[in-house]
Order: structure tokens, then sequence, then C-alpha cells
């Protein structure tokens, strides 16, 4: 059954926390995501601090 009209949200702060790799899922996951939520880890806040390099994922 192939459903078309269903996209993903992906939320970078828990993918990073859960899986880490970023980029190579993001990539992997593009066709079928339609909203991207961005939050540094490990506490939400703002892009430019924590473990994330967003420059890079952007």
């Amino acid at each position: 059954m192939e459903m078309q009209n269903l996209k993903l949200m992906f939320y970078c702060y828990h993918v990073q926390l859960m899986a880490g790799d970023l980029t190579h899922r993001i990539k992997a996951l593009l066709p079928h995501i339609d909203h991207i939520q961005f939050a540094s880890v490990p506490d939400r806040g703002p892009l430019d601090q924590g473990e994330i390099n967003y420059l890079h994922i952007f």
C-alpha cells in the first residue's frame, strides 16, 4: 500500500539523541520529509550552541 500523502516531520533534536548522523539521515529521508524542526542538543537552546553543527546541515 503506497501512501503518497503521508510525509515525515524530522526533528533534528530527537534524531541526534537517538541515532546521530543527521546529514546522512536527512539525505536518505528527504523525499519523505515535509517538515524539519531544529533545536540544539542537549538543551534545545539556540542553534549556534550544542553539539550539532547546523551550518554543516544547512
